[in-house]
């Protein structure tokens, strides 16, 4: 515990990301469309991460999945329906 200059008590700060949180990763991105993107998610009132990731994920799940498929195939691990 911490006494503070007042004589209030606080807990320390935990340290570490809260269990079950999402892991994000950092990438450049052109600029305006951040800047657009911060006030598209504002007005949403969601952070400009989650509102990013709501557009980026289904295309890329799509993208991921078919080139998933594009692969087993060429390497013969999936059966021809053709």
């Amino acid at each position: 515990m911490v006494t503070t200059a007042k004589g209030a008590t606080m807990e320390p700060k935990k340290k570490g990301r809260p269990k079950g949180a999402k892991v994000y990763a950092a990438t450049k991105v052109e600029k305006r469309l951040i800047t657009m993107a911060k006030m598209l998610a504002a007005a949403e009132g969601v952070s400009a991460a989650e509102y990013l990731s709501g557009i980026l994920d289904g295309p890329i799940t799509r993208a991921y999945a078919a080139l998933a498929a594009k692969t087993d195939h060429d390497a013969g691990l999936t059966e021809s329906r053709g």
